[in-house]
């Protein structure tokens, strides 16, 4: 499923629109204009109202809003194709547990996307011949420690050397 088919269909258009042109976080707010996010940037959508994030929630999580509950502890969730989902809204907790949210009142989408050989340079860091290094990836928030750590994963089973083995 393409993260264009979890949006309310007043967004659909935007968002195809920007998918081509870098498109990196959606940031949904109730009351406010979508913010289309890029590197260089960002763009101002149509205005967004809390049945609009209610609509988006029930087609982020299959109509069972239950079954992502587990995942909210971290503040997010995520969806088919690897987009992760941060949600703001009241939040009841029981023992270091989320076990109600309400009143959703954002959400925060990160497109999955992929760089091919970002990790490359590093490679010979994190493992040689042998062995692969106990390695640990520490940066701010959207700086691509997944994309890198996802790259690493690549280059890791296509072979030492990148390329797959016969």
């Amino acid at each position: 499923m393409d993260i264009i088919d979890y949006l309310p269909q007043k967004m659909k258009a935007e968002a195809e629109a920007y998918m081509p042109c870098g498109l990196e976080e959606i940031r949904v707010r109730a009351g406010k204009q979508v913010q289309y996010m890029f590197a260089g940037g960002c763009r101002a959508g149509v205005y967004i109202s809390h049945s609009d994030i209610e609509e988006m929630i029930n087609y982020l999580s299959g109509y069972s809003f239950h079954a992502i509950a587990p995942q909210l502890a971290a503040g997010y969730f995520t969806v088919e194709g690897g987009h992760r989902v941060g949600i703001a809204g009241q939040m009841g907790c029981d023992g270091g547990k989320v076990t109600a949210v309400s009143e959703i009142a954002s959400l925060n989408i990160r497109i999955a996307h992929q760089i091919r050989d970002v990790a490359m340079p590093l490679m010979p860091y994190i493992r040689d011949e042998n062995s692969i290094y106990n390695t640990l990836v520490i940066s701010r928030p959207g700086e691509g420690k997944t994309t890198f750590l996802r790259d690493c994963i690549r280059i890791l089973s296509d072979g030492c050397d990148g390329k797959k083995s016969s």
